[in-house]
């Protein structure tokens, strides 16, 4: 201020003892020359001073309102501006300068269409004079902003053609044609003629850098990169760019580039985003090369974990999160942490359905839901198994994990539930079965098939069978395998189901396989009627199964083999002489016999008893009686 006062005091000194012809041009020079100097501030007064002194000069006033407008508008008081020059259109010749900068000022106001307007002054009464080149550029700027793509291209493109347009402005033009959706190679061949254009406009460079990494020339958009952040001075879009050039390095499995950067992001700017995003990577690459050599360690695991669990809380919506939840279900799977794998695979399946990354999670998480199941078995939790399918039955479906069905339906036989076992067998015997269990699964739903009524889910079972022996050659050997077939051929083959069978019986190291083998051996001898063999059989081998020799017993009476009943009767009798139910079978053998009265003894002797064999004994003993009575009365 005191600066600004000393030159008008200098200056009123000086106009008054030179008598200078015409001072009011004289003191428009002189606010120039400080405009020139960079002293906005005392041409501005200068000016002002100028217009209170000199008021009858309108030629001089309006040459110095547009220098002041100029100063307002350098200072970004576009208002004034508006202010300064609106009211000398209609009263004074305003050079194109002044429309320009009313048209510039508008424009940063957002007053679009006031914008135009005096762009049209400027290309009706100046349409040779330089100014129309920035004009035709604030014109495209404004028509980018509303959409209109088109005319923003014509004007442009019409700037780069007019030869008194400069190399600033024709790089400007550049930079708009390429918001217009140019394609960036059309303004290379500028470029190349007008290297210093880079300096005027280098948002060019970005644009060119970006087009560049689509096209995969990594090391070309990382050069223009570099000469962008150089010429422009914008270092806080630094971190984002240089992210998105060492992202391309990264898919492009160029590592040692993209470690580089990434490491340059994380210690140069580790306050922003890019920082997090780059640590993610830098240890993810670790991890992986962990993984290759074989050799992977806990602390890069665990070191990834806590950088996803922040990517996760923190940015949400970044794109690389959807990776990093992942890898995140994969790194606590390798922790054993099933239950929270799995927790964030439901996350990830409901929050990314369309994801790139879906088909490694599905197969994720066949592997986590197998343990998790065998882990829930081994603890006999078996309801908590059955219901664990069925709650993501549809993800285990589209990930075609067969075992989790397979573990399911075991927990289902555990609980007796053969139906719900068949069903979930089948459901899940179009799916990926790990090879490991696909025989047991294929074998326990013939099993199942089996045992139903239904000549189809027999027929099934057979074919089940037919397909497990010819994708698994060694499974025909298996003891499990044998008694299946042999359950199979029982109608069509009996003697091949009776040796199958006996094969199972004698050799099978599991138990309960044996116990069953040995029952099917006994029931298909019942059925064929070879009794003599059936009893042999019991006589060898279940010498005290009272409930086989009793239903042995039942055949051979209702056959009339009274002789092989009386063998039996009586190894029963040797087995268990008080059972009443024996006593019962020896009554009915001895009334098969002729030996009534006897039997009569045997049902006599029953009807102490207060079970239902001695109700039964007391009701035919009643009825001998009223027979007897009867005959006595009619003879």
């Amino acid at each position: 201020m005191r600066k600004t006062l000393f030159w008008l005091i200098v200056l009123v000194w000086v106009s008054q003892v030179l008598g200078a012809e015409n001072p009011a041009y004289w003191w428009y020079e002189q606010a120039q020359l400080l405009y020139q100097e960079g002293d906005r501030e005392g041409a501005l007064a200068l000016l002002l001073e100028l217009e209170k002194r000199f008021p009858e000069k309108r030629a001089v006033l309006v040459q110095a309102k547009v220098l002041a407008a100029q100063i307002y508008f350098d200072q970004g008081e576009y208002q004034q501006v508006i202010k300064t020059l609106r009211p000398l259109i209609k009263e004074a010749q305003l050079p194109a300068q002044a429309f320009l900068l009313l048209a510039q000022a508008a424009e940063r106001l957002g007053l679009y269409d006031e914008a135009l307007t005096y762009l049209r002054y400027l290309k009706r009464r100046f349409p040779e004079e330089k100014e129309i080149c920035t004009g035709n550029l604030v014109a495209a700027r404004i028509f980018i902003k509303r959409k209109l793509k088109e005319k923003a291209n014509r004007l442009a493109t019409r700037v780069l053609k007019l030869s008194f347009c400069t190399v600033e402005e024709k790089a400007q033009a550049v930079s708009l044609l390429l918001q217009t959706g140019q394609e960036p190679q059309t303004v290379l061949s500028f470029l190349e003629e007008n290297p210093q254009a880079k300096r005027y406009a280098p948002e060019i460079l970005k644009v060119l850098a970006l087009w560049h990494l689509k096209a995969g020339k990594i090391s070309q958009a990382e050069t223009e990169i570099f000469e962008y952040l150089n010429y422009s001075g914008d270092f806080e879009e630094a971190p984002v760019l240089l992210y998105t050039l060492a992202e391309a390095y990264y898919q492009a499995r160029k590592y040692r580039a993209a470690r580089r950067l990434f490491e340059l992001i994380l210690t140069s700017w580790p306050h922003k985003k890019e920082a997090l995003l780059a640590k993610f990577r830098l240890y993810q690459m670790r991890y992986l090369f962990e993984a290759k050599i074989g050799h992977k360690s806990p602390q890069t695991r665990r070191m990834l974990i806590a950088i996803c669990n922040r990517l996760e809380k923190e940015y949400p919506q970044e794109p690389l999160t959807e990776e990093a939840l992942a890898l995140h279900a994969r790194l606590l799977f390798e922790e054993k942490r099933l239950e929270e794998s799995l927790a964030k695979i439901w996350t990830f399946l409901q929050k990314y359905p369309a994801s790139r990354f879906k088909p490694e999670v599905l197969e994720l998480l066949c592997k986590v839901g197998a343990l998790f199941e065998q882990g829930l078995l081994a603890k006999k939790e078996y309801q908590e198994t059955y219901l664990f399918l069925k709650e993501h039955q549809q993800e285990f479906e589209e990930a075609r994990c067969g075992a989790s069905f397979y573990f399911a339906a075991e927990a289902c036989l555990a609980l007796a539930l053969t139906e719900e076992a068949k069903l979930i067998l089948l459901e899940g015997y179009v799916l990926d079965i790990p090879e490991a269990w696909a025989p047991d699964y294929h074998l326990t739903l013939a099993d199942l098939l089996l045992s139903a009524q239904s000549p189809e889910e027999k027929q099934l079972a057979r074919q089940i069978l037919t397909s497990t022996a010819k994708k698994f050659p060694s499974t025909v050997h298996s003891p499990y395998f044998i008694f299946l077939q042999g359950r199979a051929v029982a109608q069509t083959e009996p003697a091949k189901a009776l040796k199958n069978f006996k094969t199972v019986w004698e050799k099978a190291l599991d138990q309960e396989l044996k116990e069953r083998a040995a029952r099917s051996y006994w029931d298909l001898l019942i059925k064929l009627g070879r009794f003599e063999e059936a009893f042999s059989f019991l006589k060898e081998n279940r010498p005290k199964n009272l409930a086989s020799y009793k239903l042995l017993a039942v055949e051979l009476l209702a056959e009339e083999k009274l002789t092989l009943a009386r063998k039996v009767i009586s190894a029963l009798e040797k087995m268990s002489p008080e059972d009443p139910e024996v006593q019962w079978l020896k009554a009915l053998w001895l009334e098969k016999e002729g030996e009534e009265a006897k039997a009569l003894s045997v049902w006599g002797k029953m009807t102490q008893g207060d079970d239902l064999f001695g109700s039964l004994a007391a009701a035919i003993v009643e009825a001998a009686r009223l027979v007897e009575a009867t005959r006595e009365e009619i003879y």
